[in-house]
């Protein structure tokens, strides 16, 4: 997928995902916020134990 492609969904999703935030109180947003966190926190870590697998084939 071309790095315009990809800059086009991001900016979509980013768009969404403010207006989703703008409908919950701000409990929820942080609700939702920690969940978010979690979640990029969660596919750092993935991405490191793939591309440890990767080392370790190559």
């Amino acid at each position: 997928m071309s790095d315009r492609i990809i800059a086009v969904k991001e900016k979509e999703a980013v768009e969404q995902v403010s207006a989703y935030l703008k409908m919950l109180t701000p409990e929820q947003q942080q609700t939702f916020a920690t969940l978010i966190k979690g979640a990029m926190v969660t596919m750092q870590v993935v991405g490191r134990k793939d591309k440890e697998q990767q080392n370790e084939t190559a």
